[in-house]
């Protein structure tokens, strides 16, 4: 029995699927550090998380979300604050000899989150004269134990991002990529690195000039459910639900979430799931439709796809925003289209400041998003998901588009 967690992270018996990449995980970060990749929404927290709850034998875990952080300094003492409180983890800042030996004993002990917050300022001040130093130290007194020590930071990407939106910023994330780099291959032996993010880090890798910087970690990619998989989970949700879905009616879902990402067939399930019970009948394939057309594409479900738009503005550029949306507009309207017709709708959106390297970067970066993939066998770009590409006709597409079937 599972419950349908739909937009938060899932965690617990509610995790589903996942049990192969997370075998695969702790088998890669045997070896080292890891680099995991996935797009939005297909549950990289929950698998980076099922390891924090549930660790292995012999390893210590800490999970630390990094988007809002925007400098070095705070990396660092939010690595701290993070250690200090970790019940495994906090007897190892003993041997700490530069750091405020009181600060750090008032985060081990304080469960005051005022008084947290108050030490934290003060450890930020002593960390900022030297986070490099300081931070080392802090790996340092990690490796000094036989267990492994396992270090996640979750949304890797976007701190970068953030980072990059200045020079000075720009300039510290390029020194930061290099003192990870070189403490992940100069460091303790027992100490690991899981860096995740849910957009693609090469384009901002090659803007501040390292494009090297991770490629010492080894990476995995999260893909979506295979088919069996994503039959199954239907199945078990229906039965959790007390709802009866044959194998037909499995299948139709299926076909209209298209890629079988857990996020999206968990927004169907749910929608079908409420139309049940607001009209009292069982699910068939006529209420199916209506759910996923009048529901799912519909205003009360907006909001769960409204970020696949917005992220545009707020992961590329002016000129890469207007690009990427007229393309899309031009897949959700057509289904697909050639590279030719993509590069027209490219040129049409930047006039003059179109370029064929500026176009190849662009629908590079839109397949690592997330949002096309390149279909060798007709030389076309289509929507990477059939749900998405729904949303995106119904919200933002041509005037004389239609829903495909």
């Amino acid at each position: 029995m599972i419950r349908n967690v739909v937009g938060a992270v899932v965690r617990g018996d509610d995790l589903f699927g996942r049990e192969r990449t997370i075998e695969l995980l702790w088998e890669k970060l045997d070896a080292g550090s890891v680099l995991l990749a996935a797009p939005r929404r297909f549950g990289k927290t929950s698998v980076m998380l099922r390891l924090f709850d549930a660790p292995r034998p012999g390893w210590a875990v800490a999970f630390l979300d990094v988007e809002d952080i925007t400098t070095p300094t705070d990396l660092v003492t939010e690595l701290a604050v993070t250690i200090a409180r970790h019940p495994q983890m906090t007897a190892r800042l003993a041997q700490l000899r530069a750091w405020p030996a009181r600060l750090v004993g008032s985060l081990r002990r304080n469960v005051d989150e005022v008084a947290v917050f108050d030490a934290k300022l003060k450890l930020r001040e002593a960390v900022e004269r030297s986070w490099q130093d300081r931070g080392e130290e802090l790996m340092n007194a990690l490796g000094s134990c036989r267990d492994r020590s396992l270090i996640i930071l979750d949304e890797f990407p976007v701190m970068l991002d953030r980072m990059a939106r200045s020079e000075d910023g720009a300039r510290d994330a390029a020194v930061l990529l290099r003192w990870l780099r070189r403490l992940r291959q100069t460091g303790p032996l027992v100490l690991r690195f899981l860096i995740g993010g849910s957009i693609g880090i090469s384009h901002t890798l090659q803007r501040l000039g390292e494009p090297t910087a991770l490629n010492d970690l080894e990476r995995l990619t999260i893909e979506p459910f295979s088919p069996a998989t994503a039959d199954q989970f239907l199945e078990v949700l229906g039965a959790s639900a007390g709802m009866d879905l044959s194998a037909g009616l499995r299948q139709r879902m299926l076909q209209m979430a298209g890629t079988p990402v857990p996020y999206f067939i968990q927004i169907l399930f749910s929608e079908v799931r409420s139309a049940c019970l607001a009209s009292g009948a069982e699910p068939d394939e006529v209420l199916i439709e209506d759910a996923y057309r009048q529901r799912v594409l519909g205003n009360q479900c907006k909001s769960y796809f409204d970020s696949y738009y917005l992220r545009l503005g707020q992961y590329y550029t002016a000129e890469e925003e207007a690009a990427a949306k007229r393309i899309l507009r031009r897949l959700a309207g057509s289904g697909s289209a050639s590279r030719d017709d993509c590069r027209a709708a490219y040129a049409a959106a930047l006039g003059d400041e179109a370029s064929d390297e500026g176009f190849e970067a662009l629908m590079a970066r839109l397949e690592d998003d997330f949002y096309v993939r390149w279909n060798e066998q007709d030389g076309t770009y289509e929507f990477v998901c059939k749900i998405l590409r729904d949303w995106w006709l119904r919200y933002h597409g041509l005037e004389n588009g239609g829903l495909r079937r």
